[in-house]
This record gives structure tokens, C-alpha cells and sequence, in this order.
């Protein structure tokens, strides 16, 4: 972000924010009460996300997941400190805390999305299980999140 004046960062903060809230809600139909309350933050929305990431896994929804991972990445991509922060810890961060879902979250994440979240993960899991995981990225034979699609 480019330097601004003081007044004009809160103009670009209310935007991006906007951004998400607005994405979002298009995105999640069943969070667009949780969305309107302007104490419900990006951080908050992350987790509840989360739980809908596994369940949609376990379902093999794979239009939910599709709308998940892509607004998860369209958020870590952003400028905005606070939305890309927080899709790094209240989602990537947590994503692989289900071991028997690993292997069915791989091929939603895309090579940018690795390279960002990889540290995050060598922090949180054990060194067995970041060398599983990286085997598992390395061989990996889907490429789902080639599929994204935030609208």
C-alpha cells in the first residue's frame, strides 16, 4: 500500500473491508447476518470457515470448497495487513489440524498459497509431519484449486 495520510489509510481500510464483507456475503449466504454486524471481523469469519472447510471436505462439496479456498486465497492476496493476516492464522494456519483431511486439502491449495502458509505449518506441526506433508504437496496428482472461482 502506498504511503497515505492518516485519513486517507481508514478511506483504504473501509474499503477493503467492504471488499470482504461484500465478497463474502455473495459468497456464504448462511453468514450474511454474522456479516452485518460490524463487530464480526475477517478473523471471526476465518473461523467459521474452517469448519465448514472440513465438513464440505468430508462431503465432497466440491462448490463449497471452491468457494472457500478461493475467497481464503483472494484474502491472502490482498494488501490489506488485517485480511491477508488473518487467512494466514484463522485459516491456512489451522487447516491441516485434521490429519485425516490432509491429504484432501493438498490439491485445493495452490503454489502461491503453499509458499505463503509453508511457514506457518513448519511452526505448528512435527518435523514427521511437515516432511509427510511436503512429500504429499510434492506428489500431489490434483490440482484442484485450479478451479477457483471468488465471482
Amino acid at each position: 500500500m502506498p504511503l497515505v495520510h492518516h485519513g486517507d489509510r481508514f478511506r483504504v481500510m473501509i474499503r477493503v473491508m467492504s471488499a470482504w464483507r461484500r465478497k463474502a456475503s455473495t459468497l456464504f449466504p448462511t453468514l450474511k447476518e454474522e456479516l452485518t454486524d460490524q463487530d464480526y471481523s475477517i478473523y471471526m469469519l476465518f473461523f467459521d470457515l474452517l469448519p465448514l472447510s472440513r465438513e464440505a471436505h468430508v462431503s465432497e462439496d466440491e462448490k463449497v470448497l471452491r468457494k472457500i479456498y478461493g475467497f481464503s486465497e483472494w484474502c491472502l492476496n490482498q494488501s490489506s495487513g488485517e485480511v491477508s493476516n488473518a487467512a494466514g492464522v484463522a485459516f491456512y494456519e489451522h487447516l491441516l489440524d485434521v490429519p485425516d483431511l490432509r491429504s484432501k486439502v493438498i490439491p485445493w491449495l495452490s503454489p502461491n498459497v503453499i509458499a505463503i502458509v509453508r511457514p506457518l505449518w513448519a511452526e505448528r506441526l512435527e518435523v514427521a509431519e511437515f516432511d509427510q506433508l511436503e512429500r504429499s504437496i510434492r506428489n500431489r496428482k490434483t490440482a484442484k484449486y485450479r478451479e477457483l472461482d471468488v465471482e
